[in-house]
């Protein structure tokens, strides 16, 4: 049997690679109205990560224009900086929403290969879906939602799913078929 070791991956990457899947033994989705505002708490840590990491990307942007605008730069070093600061100005950056961790089920079907069971980080990655999902509506893009989430409405299938319970499962697939606008 092989084992894999801790990677760092992004959710993209993932979701390519494998059903994500919340198995029986964890809970329902709890994250939705509470006293501790958990959902606005992981919202504003993922808007303060992203404005963290663009002011880092900016302030670095701007030392490499100081380097490009010397007199003494050689011309090939200018083309390279030039480059790099194109790159950086075209990358998204990506932000670290915390750990997944999850293992390969030991049944063997045609999927077996792609599923993995989620143990720790259901919740967060719930409310990612849901809000990517909101996302997709709001912004007319449910058909690259679907893409990225392998959604196959007439299959039942999702690349993101609950196996806790039938209910759960057939709540997504309608809020995915029948969800048009906002």
């Amino acid at each position: 049997m092989s084992r894999k070791g801790l990677e760092e991956v992004s959710v993209e990457a993932i979701l390519k690679l494998y059903n994500l899947i919340v198995p029986e033994i964890q809970r329902e989705y709890v994250w939705g109205f509470n006293e501790h505002n958990i959902i606005d708490v992981f919202i504003q840590d993922i808007i303060d990560g992203e404005a963290h990491k663009k002011n880092g990307q900016d302030l670095q942007i701007e030392e490499l224009k100081k380097m490009l605008a010397l007199q003494s730069t050689s011309n090939d070093i200018k083309n390279t900086l030039e480059i790099l600061i194109q790159k950086m100005n075209e990358e998204s950056s990506e932000l670290n929403i915390g750990f997944l961790y999850s293992y390969s089920p030991g049944y063997t079907t045609a999927s077996k290969d792609r599923d993995l069971y989620l143990i720790d980080g259901q919740q967060r990655f719930t409310t990612l879906f849901l809000i990517l999902f909101y996302l997709s509506i709001k912004e007319d893009k449910v058909n690259e939602f679907k893409h990225l989430f392998n959604v196959d409405i007439n299959k039942g299938k999702l690349g993101f799913d609950y196996r806790v319970r039938s209910l759960t499962h057939q709540f997504f697939i309608d809020l995915i078929d029948n969800t048009k606008t906002i």
